[in-house]
């Protein structure tokens, strides 16, 4: 099998100007790798893993967001870090920022949204198979970051970060901390998971500190 990296680039198509992504593109149009490294499978967006391959160490806390506006490019230098409201006002700066249900390219309603804010449990991949829309665009309703709502409290959720990759699968920061408090009770994976409802390979990866180590007791 090609390094992974190898593979990555393999997926891309190099102009003068923009390097785009060949393979799979969200709704939005933003490229998405599959992965499989140290028998690690997830998904991370293209543009994200090429932005953090050319900048190692970057912080991994922000949001990648392009300068080209074209959202399959993954050229390093098209891309830059920046928080949530960065990425936002640069939308608005350049006139692209469209309003929830205005947007015609949403694959989301209002129907839609409350329904996940209100159900939400463990994960996404039923909200992901039902309404064919990725991980982070349900992470970023369930945190308020996009269809703002005035009277809604945002669900504090964390990202699963192993080696530097984000995954699909997302765990409340309270479900992670009622993981934690019955592992350092000597509770095994199997019996957390009949608990919790959370998938054993997933308690597996946090006893070992590849998963949630950023959330603490």
């Amino acid at each position: 099998m090609k390094p992974l990296q190898e593979r990555f680039w393999d997926r891309v198509k190099k102009t003068e100007g923009c390097w785009e992504w060949q393979k799979y593109r969200d709704s939005n149009g933003y490229g998405e790798f599959q992965f499989c490294e140290n028998k690690k499978k997830g998904n991370i967006s293209a543009h994200r893993y090429s932005y953090f391959l050319a900048n190692p160490g970057a912080d991994e806390t922000l949001i990648v967001c392009h300068k080209c506006d074209n959202p399959c490019c993954v050229r390093p230098d098209h891309l830059f870090l920046g928080t949530h409201q960065d990425n936002v006002d640069d939308k608005v700066r350049k006139g692209r920022q469209a309003i929830a249900e205005t947007n015609g390219r949403s694959k989301l309603t209002w129907d839609i949204v409350k329904e996940i804010r209100t159900t939400f449990k463990n994960n996404t991949s039923h909200f992901a198979e039902k309404y064919s829309i990725n991980s982070s665009s349900i992470r970023n309703v369930l945190q308020g970051k996009t269809w703002k709502d005035k009277n809604f409290v945002p669900i504090k959720t964390e990202a699963l970060f192993i080696k530097g990759h984000t995954l699909s699968q997302i765990i409340s920061t309270e479900k992670v901390l009622e993981i934690k408090k019955l592992i350092s009770e000597g509770i095994g994976p199997t019996k957390i998971s009949e608990i919790t409802g959370v998938k054993n390979q997933r308690i597996r990866d946090i006893k070992r500190g590849v998963a949630y180590y950023n959330i603490t007791l």
